[in-house]
């Protein structure tokens, strides 16, 4: 099971069409905006993403796979 960052961050995914201009190098108050978590906490839910092979990055932004 997703930990509820992680979950919010899937779900905004799903409803963007699969891709956000956010990544793990995104600035902290962008993040905020957002999602309205600290940037620590952004960075830790995409690392399950990714381990759990939910989503890749690239300098772009994020993506589900």
């Amino acid at each position: 099971m997703l930990e509820n960052d992680a979950q919010m961050i899937l779900t905004y995914l799903e409803s963007n069409g699969g891709f956000m201009t956010l990544n793990d190098k995104s600035s902290p108050e962008d993040i905020k905006a957002t999602f309205g978590i600290s940037k620590g906490q952004f960075k830790k839910a995409l690392g399950g993403l990714m381990k759990a092979g939910k989503i890749k990055q690239d300098q772009f932004g994020t993506e589900l796979i």
